[in-house]
């Protein structure tokens, strides 16, 4: 199992001028994860397509300085190399019924050959 940890601090840069902003508006942090996740504590729970977690947090408190803070823990097998055999599997299955379809058809073909041969 690895693990992932991160607390996201307040922002270094310098405020901005007055831009329509309340504070009410979302900011978040997506992680795209390498391999499927076991445990995570994002305040959603929810994970997209099994490796990729959200955390959001007001402007207003990130304005603040408010922490966000990121654990998780992942499987040590990459999604990668199950994506990866998963494809290799799918080719070499294509390749046997286009072979399969390729013998049946000249099967087929070459007795009906022999069937208009004969008297």
């Amino acid at each position: 199992m690895f693990e992932f940890k991160q607390v996201v601090g307040a922002a270094t840069g310098s405020n901005l001028s007055d831009v329509g902003w309340d504070g009410s508006e979302l900011v978040a942090f997506r992680i795209h994860l390498p391999s499927r996740i076991a445990y995570n504590n994002a305040p959603s729970h929810r994970t997209e397509r099994g490796n990729i977690l959200e955390w959001e947090q007001t402007l207003a408190d990130r304005m603040r300085g408010t922490p966000v803070e990121i654990d998780v823990q992942m499987e040590t097998q990459s999604i990668l190399s199950r994506t990866l055999l998963l494809f290799g599997t799918t080719i070499l299955a294509a390749f046997a019924t286009l072979a399969a379809v390729i013998w049946w058809v000249a099967r087929r073909g070459r007795n009906s050959d022999v069937a208009e041969s004969r008297p």
